[in-house]
């Protein structure tokens, strides 16, 4: 009889043991929840990083990727898209605005921007257009002929 109760009791603590790796795991998924969460309190809305994101699908996956009712920080629709971009390969990218504008919108802006400045030089435009050059940064308005005789 004792040997079968060391036998249940053996039983019963290999059982227990097996969810607690689950639960670690669970525990560490919200943890980084937190730490991530903590590191951006002062801003309005959360845009993790890939590293965030590759950490938080890292610690996931030990939980075959159910964290339903663990997702806190995302969408769990948005968890599952990048489950998905990772078992196809797709790499995280880089999150908002691009940093680099093409080389078309620089022009414009910067024609636009000399023109502005044209004009408060010059007053009117298109009185003074032929006498500025595209090259130079400072304008100097023309004397009248008037003013000199």
């Amino acid at each position: 009889m004792v040997g079968m109760s060391q036998w249940i009791y053996t039983l019963a603590h290999l059982l227990l043991e097996s969810f607690s790796a689950h639960r670690d795991a669970q525990i560490r998924f919200l943890k980084e929840e937190n730490r991530i969460l903590r590191s951006r309190i002062s801003s309005q809305r959360l845009i993790l990083d890939p590293e965030e994101r590759t950490r938080l699908l890292t610690i996931g996956a030990e939980l075959k990727h159910q964290v339903k009712g663990l997702v806190g920080i995302v969408q769990f629709r948005t968890y599952q898209r990048w489950v998905k971009e990772q078992e196809l390969g797709i790499k995280p990218g880089r999150v908002g605005r691009p940093r680099k504008i093409g080389k078309d919108v620089r022009n414009t802006i910067s024609g636009l921007s000399k023109r502005a400045r044209a004009k408060a030089i010059f007053g009117s435009w298109p009185d003074y257009s032929t006498q500025v050059s595209s090259d130079e940064l400072s304008y100097t308005k023309p004397i009248p002929d008037h003013i000199i005789s």
